[in-house]
C-alpha cells in the first residue's frame, strides 16, 4: 500500500473553468435524472425540502450544490477551511463564499486547525474526518435539516475496493450508504449513483467553476488516490469497468448481509439470545455458544455497532477467541462502550473498569415515579392486577420487568446496591434465605458486577435484584389484587438513550 505522506504545503487547489464540450448537455440532463431518481427511490428528501450542503469547492461538491438547487431544494452551504496546505486551504473558503455570495446561498463558514486537533494514536486524515462530521452535524442539528455530501459512484467503488483490500467482510463491502444517522441530524448522498464524468460535463455545461485538488492525481499522497490512478487506470485499459465492478460487489455484499441478519435474528429467537441491535447489556453465555460461528460473528458486530464501538474483523477475532477460553470473570475492552464480562451464565456490559459504588437508598415513594441509582433507571407504578397477569405472572415479567404483590410488602419499597451479609429467599426454594453473594456466584455474576446492580427492597427484605430476579416475598398468587409493576434500565452506553436487556 502506498504511503500517506501530511499534506504538502507547497499543493494547492487550481481554478477549474473548462469548456464544454458537444456532449456534455446530455451528460449533464443524465446526472440531473440520475440525481433525481436516486433521491426519490432511497426517500432522502421531500420536493423542496431545505438541505445543508457540504461543499468543500471541489467538483462533486460544486455540482451537488448546483444540482440540489436545480431539483427545487432551498441550500445552506457549509464549509469548514481545515487550515492546512500552509494556508491555501483558506482559498477553497474564499471561492466557496464568493460563489455563494453571487448565487445568494446562505453559507456556513468556520476555520480550524486540524494539526492542534488531532488526538494521540490518530492519522491527520482521521482527524480532520472527525472534526468535520462534528461540523456538518452541528450545522444540520441547529437548522433541523439533513446534510447532504457530495460523494459519488466512483467514491463508492474506491471505498469498496480499499475495504477489500483490507480483508473486509459482507458488513464492510457494502460500501457507504445512501443515507445514515448523524446525531439526531442524518447524512444523505445525492450523488451516490452519479458517476464523476457525468458531474464534470455538467459543471461544464453550466458553466460551474470548482477547484482542482493537485494532490488527488498523486498516487503517493493517499491509498485512495493510488487505487483511482493505478489500479483502476490499469483495469480499464484492460478493458474493464472498475467502477461499476466494485459498485456491483457492493450490492452483492449487502443481499450477503441482509441474509446474515436474517439468520441470526433467526437464530437469537432459537437460543433466547437479545436482538444486537438493542444493545442488550446481559447476554446469556448459553445462548451466545450454541449460534453458528458465522452468525454469532454477525451478532458481534451488530451488537458492538449498537454499543458505539466500531467492529471491526480484528475485534469480533478476539471477542471469539477471549469466548472460547470462557475463562469467568476476565473482561474484554470495548473502547468507550466499557468492558463486557464473562461470568458462569452471562456476559455483562459495564461502562468504565468497574461498577458503580455502593451508594445510597432511594426510597420509591407515592404510586409511581422514577429514579435513577448509580447512572440506572428505575421506574415504579402501583396499580391494580390484570386477570392476564393474574393467570400468568411469568409472562409479564422478564430480566429487568417485575411485578410484586403491593399488599405482601412494605411500602414505599427503595432501592440500594450490594451491601456484605444482603441475603434473598429466592423463588423456589420454599423460602429458605441465601446469601445475596452466593446467589451471584450461582447466576455466574463476575464479582467485579455486584455492586453495580440495583436491589429493591422491602424494608431491610431485598425482594428483586433488577436483571436477575425475584425473591420469595411479593410472590404473585391468586388473590393478588394489586401489584408493584417495575422496570430497570442499565445505564446509558455511547450512540443510545439507554439500553437494556429484554
Amino acid at each position: 500500500m502506498c504511503p500517506r505522506p501530511i499534506p504538502n504545503p507547497k499543493r494547492h487547489r487550481r481554478m477549474e473553468t473548462r469548456p464544454p464540450h458537444p456532449d456534455d448537455a446530455a451528460a449533464a440532463d443524465a446526472a440531473l435524472e440520475t440525481a433525481r431518481f436516486y433521491i426519490r427511490v432511497n426517500g432522502l428528501l421531500s420536493p423542496g425540502e431545505p438541505v445543508v450542503a457540504a461543499v468543500s469547492g471541489g467538483g462533486d461538491s460544486m455540482a451537488l450544490l448546483g444540482i440540489l438547487r436545480e431539483l427545487g431544494h432551498p441550500v445552506t452551504v457549509a464549509h469548514l477551511d481545515h487550515g492546512t496546505r500552509g494556508g491555501q486551504s483558506g482559498e477553497d473558503a474564499a471561492f466557496v463564499a464568493d460563489t455563494c455570495a453571487s448565487w445568494g446561498v446562505p453559507c456556513v463558514l468556520e476555520r480550524t486547525d486540524v494539526a492542534r486537533e488531532i488526538r494521540r494514536g490518530e492519522s491527520f486524515e482521521a482527524a480532520a474526518r472527525r472534526i468535520r462530521y462534528a461540523f456538518l452535524q452541528r450545522v444540520a442539528e441547529e437548522r433541523e435539516q439533513r446534510v447532504a455530501t457530495g460523494h459519488t459512484e466512483d467514491d463508492q467503488a474506491e471505498t469498496v475496493c480499499m475495504r477489500q483490500r483490507r480483508g473486509a467482510g459482507a458488513r464492510g463491502l457494502r460500501g457507504m450508504p445512501a443515507t445514515r444517522p448523524l446525531g439526531s441530524a442524518r447524512l444523505i448522498r445525492p450523488l451516490l449513483s452519479c458517476r464523476r464524468t457525468l458531474l464534470r460535463a455538467y459543471l461544464r455545461h453550466r458553466g460551474i467553476p470548482w477547484r482542482e485538488d493537485p494532490t488527488n492525481a498523486d498516487p503517493e499522497y493517499a491509498a485512495r488516490n493510488w487505487i483511482r490512478n493505478v489500479l483502476f487506470r490499469e483495469r480499464i485499459e484492460a478493458g474493464g469497468d472498475p467502477v461499476a465492478e466494485y459498485c456491483s460487489l457492493a450490492e452483492e455484499s449487502r443481499a450477503i448481509w441482509e441474509l446474515s441478519i436474517l439468520e441470526t435474528a433467526r437464530e437469537c429467537a432459537a437460543f433466547d439470545v437479545p436482538a444486537p441491535d438493542e444493545a442488550p447489556l446481559s447476554v446469556p453465555r448459553w445462548g451466545l455458544e450454541q449460534m453458528g460461528r458465522h452468525t454469532r460473528r454477525v451478532w458481534w458486530m451488530l451488537w458492538m455497532e449498537a454499543l458505539g464501538h466500531e467492529p471491526t474483523r480484528a475485534r469480533v477475532d478476539a471477542l471469539e477467541s477471549w469466548l472460547s477460553r470462557g475463562r469467568r470473570g476476565t473482561a474484554f475492552p470495548l473502547g468507550k462502550a466499557g468492558l463486557v464480562w464473562l461470568g458462569r451464565e452471562r456476559l455483562v456490559v459495564t461502562k468504565g473498569t468497574e461498577a458503580p459504588a455502593e451508594g445510597g437508598t432511594v426510597m420509591l415513594e407515592g404510586p409511581e415515579g422514577a429514579a435513577c441509582p448509580g447512572g440506572w433507571r428505575l421506574r415504579w407504578r402501583v396499580r391494580g392486577i390484570t386477570e392476564a397477569e393474574r393467570r400468568d405472572p411469568r409472562a409479564a415479567c422478564g430480566p429487568y420487568r417485575q411485578l410484586l404483590d403491593a399488599d405482601a410488602l412494605a411500602l414505599p419499597l427503595h432501592v440500594r446496591f450490594f451491601r456484605p451479609g444482603d441475603r434473598i429467599r429466592p423463588i423456589g426454594m420454599g423460602g429458605r434465605e441465601k446469601k445475596l453473594q452466593d446467589y451471584f456466584t450461582d447466576r455466574g455474576v463476575p464479582a467485579p458486577l455486584r455492586r453495580g446492580i440495583p436491589l429493591v427492597l422491602s424494608g431491610e427484605e431485598v425482594v428483586w435484584v433488577a436483571g436477575l430476579g425475584p425473591s420469595e416475598t411479593g410472590r404473585i398468587t391468586p388473590a393478588t389484587r394489586r401489584v408493584v409493576a417495575l422496570e430497570a434500565e442499565p445505564p446509558a452506553q455511547p450512540g443510545r438513550d439507554h439500553a437494556g436487556g429484554r
